[in-house]
């Protein structure tokens, strides 16, 4: 509000200082330096990122501010999951969210739900982060967390495609 209002008192005052002088001033506008020579740079392309298929544990999380409930699942041994190679991202971690949403529309009738996958290659370090989540919901009494089991909910490896973008 305070923006708005102060956008008006300087369209009032810059229409009163052109009323009187009887012109009106525009802004200078920089001018853009042009490159001395007319070679063209040369742009680089990232280049795709090399996938390998790795055994990975992964755990979903979803939870939905409107109600306040957390749902997350037990880790689980996916033997065919593919990863970059350079920082052991999960490729295509948005179909696995997909996976959990999913099933909480279909099976719990959860809507807007915000889901995510937590993954690692190591067990301990899969635990380590398990573990941070459900503190993070345990400690605040506001959030109902519910325990998805393993023969509740099981993520199904995906095959990952290359896309023609």
């Amino acid at each position: 509000m305070k923006k708005i209002f102060r956008m008006l008192m300087f369209a009032v005052t810059l229409m009163t200082l052109t009323a009187t002088t009887g012109e009106a001033r525009t802004p200078k506008v920089l001018k853009s330096k042009a490159p001395k020579s007319e070679k063209t740079k040369k742009v680089k392309v990232a280049k795709p990122p090399k996938l390998k298929s790795r055994t990975v544990w992964l755990s979903g999380v979803a939870f939905s501010e409107l109600d306040s409930v957390a749902y997350i699942t037990e880790f689980q041994k996916v033997d065919s999951a593919y990863l970059d190679g350079r920082n052991n991202f999960l490729a295509d971690r948005q179909l696995y969210s997909m996976q959990l949403n999913a099933y909480l529309e279909d099976s719990l009738k959860c809507r807007h739900m915000m889901p995510a996958v937590i993954h690692s290659t190591k067990v301990r370090r899969a635990m380590k982060l398990r573990a941070k989540a459900l503190k993070r919901f345990r400690n605040d009494p506001n959030w109902q967390l519910h325990e998805l089991p393993v023969d509740a909910f099981r993520f199904v490896p995906e095959q990952w495609a290359k896309s023609d973008d």
